[in-house]
Parts: C-alpha cells; structure tokens; sequence
C-alpha cells in the first residue's frame, strides 16, 4: 500500500491485523543527520540483493541496538525507516509473550522487527513473560532478510549479551536534542521562512544545554502552533516547568524505590 506502513502487534502469541499508517517521512525523525545517514545506507546496503546472490556468508539478517532516554527518538525512527524501505513493522512487547519462538515463526522475511525495551528479559521474568535466554534463543535464529532493531534506555546493554555473537551489527544513541536539533524542530513546527527561521535561532539560544527530548520540545511547540512568537516568548517558562517535574519524579522514584 503506497505511502502506509502496516504495523502489526500482538496479544499473548498472536499476530493481530495491522493498524496502518501514514508513512512518517524521516526527515521528521530528529537524530543526529551523520548518524541517521549512516543507519539509512546501513539498512539500503544490507536490504541490496546483489551481494545476497553472490556471496554466501552475507548475514540473514541485521540487527541494530538503539539506546536512549524515553522520547528520544528510538521507536519514531524504526517505523519512519519502515516507510522508508516499504517495510512492514512487527512489535513485540517481551513482557506479554511467553513464546517468542512462535511469534517469529510466523514472521515473513522481509520486514522490520521492533524489540522495545529489551532490558526487562534481564529481570526475573513473571509467568506470562518471556526469558532472556529464550529472547536471545529467538534473535539468533532470526533471519530471511529481517532487520532486528531493539531499543533501550539503558546504555550499559551495549556491553551485555545483546552485543556478543554478532546479535548487534550496528549501536546507536539517541540523545537529548542540541541547538541544531532544536532549531530543526520549530521549523517542522511551524514551516520555513525568513521569520520562523529567526524565531528558530531564537528559540533554540533559549535553552543553553541538551536537556529536552525530541518528544518534549514538539509538544510544547505543538501546544504554541497558532504563534512561533508565543512559543519563544513561554520558552523559560516550560523548561522552568519541566525542570520541575523532573525533579518531583525523581523525588517519587526515590520514596518508591
């Protein structure tokens, strides 16, 4: 189906039918532009057949690792790349499977495999969820031209399982957004031209440090759409907010823990 990308989900160890989308274009997905290129020419070489048909030990299969804070881009790239390559997407939430290997015995071959938050297999699994050796069972025998993209908060798992025998081709961090990615943003937000290019510059000089995520710096410009002036105008004053929130969450995960 041109310009959609169907994703399918599942309950328990069944694929349901796909909720399909509007192909998001992945020039929407803030991320470093040298980084984003090199995992789009990674995906294009690995998706190429030509060296498939002429060399035998070319891997089935390629697997990425995305690590970040929440809202940092990991999920939004995954699935604008899926539009990118004309891809269907198949997201697998470890803590509702108890069989991952029947889930991906009913993958096609050529598709997107979406593993979220892959650090919870590392806890003690409660029944209904599945092991991390079964996880691992599961993304080693992955193959038919699938690209495995597991994403993470955690940036430690780069040096753990995921990255031995070849599970992990390809690890990438998802940050905080800088001036660029800022300035980047209020224009997708509010188009380009001459006026919106300065309030950009001007917005972007109002936070001095990457300390937001792609997530929160469009929903607050979204919530300012009627007026770039208001948005650069209430800048401090939601970042004053944030902050704040921030540290009340902390304060909650402290008493919690």
């Amino acid at each position: 189906m041109a310009n959609k990308t169907s994703i399918f989900n599942h309950i328990g160890d069944k694929w349901q039918q796909p909720v399909v989308k509007d192909v998001r274009p992945i020039s929407t997905v803030v991320l470093d532009e040298q980084a984003k290129e090199r995992l789009l020419q990674d995906v294009s070489d690995f998706l190429d057949p030509t060296p498939r048909e002429r060399y035998r030990d070319v891997p089935s299969r390629q697997g990425y690792l995305f690590h970040g804070r929440t809202g940092t881009g990991k999920t939004s790239f995954a699935l604008s790349a899926a539009g990118y390559f004309g891809l269907n997407i198949y997201a697998v939430n470890i803590s509702e499977s108890s069989n991952l290997k029947t889930l991906f015995a009913e993958l096609p071959g050529r598709c997107i495999i979406l593993l979220e938050d892959v650090e919870v297999a590392n806890s003690k699994s409660p029944e209904g969820m599945a092991t991390l050796s079964a996880l691992l069972d599961v993304i080693d025998g992955a193959g038919g031209g699938q690209i495995l993209i597991m994403t993470t908060p955690y940036a430690e798992l780069r040096d753990g399982v995921f990255m031995q025998s070849s599970r992990v081709d390809v690890e990438t961090e998802f940050r905080f957004v800088d001036k660029e990615a800022i300035t980047r943003l209020f224009c997708l937000a509010f188009g380009g031209h001459e006026l919106v290019d300065l309030l950009a510059n001007q917005f972007a000089a109002k936070i001095p440090k990457p300390e937001f995520n792609p997530a929160e710096v469009l929903s607050f410009l979204i919530e300012n759409r009627l007026s770039p002036e208001e948005a650069v105008n209430n800048a401090r004053g939601w970042m004053a907010g944030g902050r704040e929130e921030r540290k009340k969450l902390a304060r909650f995960q402290g008493t919690s823990g």
